[in-house]
């Protein structure tokens, strides 16, 4: 099969049904470059989408840990949609990658979206793929077209005037509080959460009443 890119460089080819199974080598030519991925499956895909009861990961589910030990299914894999937002649509995500239900993987996985399709690769016979787009405490506008919405442009206008103004109050409150506000976080080190390590010594770390 062939395409020609446009400007920008985006094309698009559309497969015919193909029978499930794998592996297979995806192979992408140009008069340039050649790319081979490799690992494909054949299957069914389905989006395991919404806020923290999605988000839920198979490492805290009851029994969670004698799961994650028994899983051993490569046919049976998920892609984790990094968070990340913007106020128009992308090209492309920010990252993440399919990992097949094995005990190094598995304890990612989202729960329900596991025990899901755990039962039907048991009655399907095919690959099944997880899209896990969770965010939780995210609102359910977020997931929703403008179009689903009802937004006129300067409707969305206005929402984005009103975001923005928001945030440019509770920027200027914080400043009153503290003064210049720091541009790095120094409680991550490398990505990680310093205050987060169980071995962190937080001794010397005053009491905050709560709720106060």
């Amino acid at each position: 099969m062939s395409a020609t890119a446009n400007a920008r460089g985006e094309w698009t080819v559309n497969f015919p049904a193909e029978r499930a199974g794998g592996p297979f080598a995806l192979v992408v030519r140009s008069d340039a470059k050649t790319l081979e991925i490799r690992d494909v499956f054949v299957g069914d895909v389905w989006v395991a989408s919404g806020q923290s009861n999605m988000e839920f990961k198979l490492s805290q589910a009851a029994n969670g840990a004698e799961t994650i030990a028994a899983a051993n299914d490569r046919l049976l894999r998920q892609f984790k949609v990094p968070t990340s937002w913007s106020n128009t649509p992308e090209d492309d995500v920010v990252g993440g990658e399919w990992t097949a239900a094995d005990p190094q993987h598995a304890g990612d996985f989202t729960a329900v979206g596991y025990f899901f399709a755990r039962e039907l690769r048991k009655t399907v016979g095919v690959p099944i793929g997880i899209i896990n787009t969770t965010w939780g405490g995210s609102n359910i506008e977020t997931w929703m077209s403008r179009r689903a919405l009802g937004l006129t442009d300067s409707g969305w206008a206005a929402i984005l005037a009103a975001d923005d103004a928001y945030n440019r109050a509770l920027r200027d409150s914080l400043r009153a509080k503290y003064g210049a506000l720091p541009a790095k976080d120094s409680g991550l080190v490398n990505g990680k959460a310093l205050w987060a390590d169980p071995s962190l010594d937080d001794s010397r770390w005053a009491d905050m009443p709560v709720p106060s």
